[in-house]
């Protein structure tokens, strides 16, 4: 009989151990979550904010940038400034030395009155202007403003003025109308000294103020009733200082101008060319210039007045002595201020007056030297001098007057002057 194989019986395997049980763990925050608590604790900016920020940036930027170039731009503009202003600097140096070699040269040929020769000259017979204060020359200083009308108790008012002066041009447009309305009606005598000390130094094709005052002497002989008038049209023309007026304007413009015609614009023409007034002029210049006394009063001194003039070694003007007082004259009072009475104004400096220079002295010694009127205008009434200040106001740029330019107006303001 078959034998059996033995069952193999395979062992089994105890069972295992339990392990030992491992404490919990603490649970960890995840990363992302706690990021979210962060977040979540700080408000976010919005997209707005954001760009709003982004924008005030840039431009800020931009400001600095062009600030920047205008600082850039304006230092180069006042280089190039500079460089100009200095360019124009060495042209006008250049231009008045070869002036002044030419000016220099014209003297040397005998062309003006550094060779102590007269610059104008005349071969004619010299006449005095039928309204000329005198026939002596060494009397002659002004020429009357012809009036028929003249009452007892006038105002005598004296100009002294220069045709080429640019303040005698502001007086005379302003006031010469009234000045003569008053003279036709008899209120005032005018008295016009026509001076020519602009002409000093200047070679005989550019003395337009002896030439000026030469042709308005000749009106006077030709028809003295264009006399002031013709006055008034040299001054309404009046060019700029140094350009000087043509004999073409003096002798056809002006004189058609006041209407001289036939027979009086021919002895005008005559007078003129022939320089026959030269000799006036000049005695004019010359006798108002100097402290010349006057052969016919009421006033002391040819310039028409009592007050005495002082000037230091360079010409200035030191020293005014007043006349003085007189009766008074007119019916105005001392109170009786007239509209637009006169008042301080910060009106430019013009000639040697109270207004611009020493003011008249109380030191019973004088000082310096005595003269006569050394520059223009001047003006006197009753032989009181009165000053563009008295007459004009000005804000710093504009001159404008500050008495009416009425008649009536002028005749209280020197009535004014006379009795203050």
């Amino acid at each position: 009989m078959a034998k059996k194989k033995p069952t193999t019986v395979k062992p089994v395997p105890a069972p295992s151990k339990p392990s030992a049980a491992k404490p919990a763990a603490e649970a960890k925050p995840a990363p992302a979550k706690a990021a979210e608590s962060v977040k979540a604790t700080v408000p976010a900016k919005t997209t707005t904010e954001t760009a709003k920020s982004a924008a005030s940036k840039a431009s800020a930027g931009a400001e600095r940038r062009a600030a920047l170039r205008a600082q850039q731009e304006a230092l180069a503009k006042r280089a190039r400034r500079r460089r100009v202003l200095t360019a124009i600097g060495v042209i006008i140096v250049i231009a008045a030395l070869v002036a002044a070699f030419f000016w220099y040269r014209g003297w040397s040929k005998g062309t003006g009155p550094g060779t102590g020769e007269p610059s104008l000259t005349s071969t004619a017979q010299q006449i005095t202007p039928p309204h000329g204060n005198s026939t002596d020359p060494a009397q002659q200083a002004w020429i009357t403003v012809p009036s028929a009308n003249t009452k007892p108790d006038a105002l005598i008012v004296d100009i002294q003025s220069d045709y080429q002066c640019p303040y005698c041009s502001l007086f005379e447009n302003t006031y010469a109308i009234p000045l003569e309305q008053l003279n036709a009606d008899g209120s005032i005598v005018l008295r016009l000294h026509t001076r020519s000390f602009l002409d000093e130094g200047v070679p005989a094709d550019k003395q337009w103020s002896t030439r000026a005052a030469m042709a308005a002497a000749c009106v006077d002989v030709a028809d003295s009733s264009k006399f002031g008038d013709y006055n008034n049209t040299i001054y309404r023309n009046q060019p700029q200082e140094g350009v000087g007026f043509t004999d073409e304007q003096l002798t056809v413009a002006f004189t058609t101008a006041v209407g001289l015609t036939g027979d009086a614009l021919a002895r005008f023409n005559k007078c003129y060319n022939d320089r026959e007034t030269l000799d006036w002029g000049r005695n004019v210049e010359k006798n108002n210039k100097a402290a010349v006394l006057n052969a016919n009063p009421p006033q002391k001194y040819l310039y028409g007045s009592d007050a005495k003039f002082y000037y230091d070694d360079a010409g200035k003007l030191v020293q005014i002595v007043p006349p003085e007082p007189a009766t008074p004259t007119g019916t105005a009072s001392a109170t009786d201020t007239p509209t637009g009475s006169p008042s301080p104004s910060d009106t430019p400096s013009v000639t040697a007056t109270p207004s611009d220079s020493a003011s008249p002295s109380a030191s019973p010694t004088p000082t310096g030297t005595q003269g006569g009127i050394h520059s223009t205008p001047t003006m006197f009434v009753n032989g009181i001098q009165f000053t563009l200040d008295q007459l004009f106001t000005s804000d710093g740029q504009n001159i404008t007057p500050q008495v009416p330019t009425d008649s009536a107006s002028l005749l209280m303001f020197l009535q004014y002057i006379v009795n203050q």
